[in-house]
């Protein structure tokens, strides 16, 4: 669950996949409303130590900063990195324009100092917080798609990380709740009442190619369901593989 920052009740919202969907859909300042309306804001803020590159909000505070050219960026690198990753699963190295969103790609050999120099100019361009990678290509294919995976796998963790340098506290992204109607602990995922944890949680799901993540009716631990695996039904027990296996067998 996570808060959508308005009033002094703030309302709770279920994450779910829709979330990640109407996020790479929005377009102008109108609809980039009107979703915040509903999921939050990103709460951008300044680092308390200084400086001048907005990272996603750790904390909720009454005023806050958002620049649509923040919002613009986010979704432009979502739709980058599901690009990349869509990509990586054909065995392809996808567009060029997608990597830019994200970094630089660099001919073998041709990663010189003065490169170095200049590409330093593109951190302009990433300035809230999510940095940029280099992709150096290789001779081989194989080698390419290699270097992409850890580039991309690298990408996923800024998301995931990024905007929880400074938390004095509540760094853990596990809550344990007790669920009334099942009489029993469930260990969930903890977003903090922030949209850009959240975000970032269904990019890593998306990536990796996991439909959503859930609590164990049995275990009462979260899991992975598979994609060719059935939603389970809003209400109904759903039960990870284990427990699954243990119920049949």
């Amino acid at each position: 669950m996570l808060s959508d920052g308005a009033g002094a009740a703030p309302r709770l919202q279920e994450v779910s996949p829709n979330m990640l969907s109407r996020f790479i859909s929005l377009t102008d300042a109108d609809s980039i409303l009107r979703f915040a309306e509903t999921w939050g804001v990103l709460a951008l803020q300044l680092p308390e130590t200084g400086g001048t590159v907005l990272r996603p909000g750790r904390d909720m505070k009454d005023e806050g900063c958002e620049p649509i050219a923040a919002w613009r960026y986010y979704i432009r690198r979502v739709r980058a990195v599901l690009n990349i990753a869509a990509a990586i699963k054909q065995k392809k190295l996808g567009d060029l324009a997608d990597w830019e969103q994200i970094g630089t790609v660099v001919p073998l050999g041709h990663y010189t100092r003065a490169k170095h120099e200049a590409l330093q100019a593109l951190f302009a361009q990433h300035k809230f917080g999510m940095g940029w990678h280099v992709l150096v290509q290789q001779d081989t294919l194989d080698e390419n798609l290699a270097n992409a995976r850890v580039v991309l796998a690298g990408e996923i963790s800024a998301w995931l990380d990024c905007w929880k340098p400074g938390r004095p506290r509540g760094i853990s992204d596990f809550v344990l709740q007790w669920s009334q109607s099942q009489a029993r602990w469930e260990l969930l995922i903890d977003f903090h009442g922030l949209l850009f944890p959240a975000i970032a949680f269904q990019l890593a799901l998306v990536v990796a190619e996991a439909d959503s993540l859930y609590s164990c009716s049995g275990c009462g631990l979260p899991y992975v369901r598979a994609r060719d695996r059935k939603r389970p039904k809003r209400g109904c027990a759903n039960y990870c593989a284990g427990c699954a296996e243990k119920r049949s067998g």
